[in-house]
């Protein structure tokens, strides 16, 4: 979600829904190797488009998880649909975000 308020902080927080994820066991999430934070500020994006289509052409995980752009403790997961481990994802449905959650941490 802070990625998403980074990039689109003039939408409606009413308008933000979440689906929970759960990836089971055994289910191999590669992480994603970047130098440094300043990949982020390409304007071609040819960098990280490197690091994404490598990992989707190697096809060894379901998953890459790839460092925040807003917070250094977070991470976002980038999934491959073709992978034959992504039927063995639980995707929940969507539900809305308690935005009481949100108004607290402004404070």
């Amino acid at each position: 979600m802070l990625e998403y308020l980074q990039w689109n902080g003039d939408t409606s927080l009413t308008d933000l829904l979440y689906i929970k994820v759960e990836v089971p066991a055994g289910i191999a999430i590669e992480q994603a190797h970047v130098p440094d934070n300043s990949i982020w500020e390409d304007n071609d994006y040819s960098r990280t488009r490197e690091i994404g289509d490598g990992w989707y052409d190697r096809g060894e995980s379901v998953a890459l998880r790839l460092p925040s752009v807003v917070s250094p403790f977070e991470s976002n997961l980038l999934f491959n649909q073709e992978h034959a481990d992504f039927s063995r994802i639980v995707i929940g449905e969507p539900d809305s975000i308690n935005l009481k959650l949100l108004l607290k941490a402004s404070q």
